[in-house]
């Protein structure tokens, strides 16, 4: 598959899913019903000084977790505009991003209240992946990549 089909498959993945729902629990950790900008949003908190009574190693990972929205926007800006720019290492940051967002069907107390916003947004991260792989492959063929 392309580059740009699997970056575009991407992209019609991770719009939807800020906006339907991520997770939905009456646990504190996550509060009720949480669209995927509030998952965000609350996954962030950490730096503000929310502790949330979670312990350190889970308010990182939560920031991690967040911050790897970073790291998908430029990987898919270098995808689709600076294909030459792609690397392996461009390539290895979103697969290890995705892991991180993964970690979350882990936790026996979230994985039942995952929801469909939270699966989209994973299988973005995975499409990324795929796709910033495959620009490493066509910059490397000569083929596609150059003429973008």
């Amino acid at each position: 598959m392309s580059r740009r089909l699997l970056g575009a498959l991407s992209g019609v993945l991770y719009v939807p899913a800020w906006f339907l729902t991520a997770a939905h629990t009456s646990s504190e950790l996550v509060g009720g019903r949480s669209a995927g900008w509030q998952a965000f949003a609350f996954a962030i908190s950490p730096i503000a000084g929310n502790d949330m009574g979670a312990s350190l190693p889970l308010r990182i990972w939560m920031v991690a977790s967040a911050l790897s929205n970073v790291v998908l926007i430029v990987a898919f800006v270098l995808v689709w505009w600076r294909p030459l720019t792609v690397n392996r290492a461009v390539v290895r940051m979103l697969a290890v991003a995705t892991l991180v967002n993964a970690y979350w069907i882990l936790l026996p107390e979230m994985r039942p209240d995952l929801r469909v916003g939270y699966y989209l947004w994973l299988a973005a991260f995975a499409l990324a992946t795929f796709a910033a792989r495959a620009t490493v492959r066509e910059v490397a063929a000569g083929t596609g990549a150059r003429a973008a």
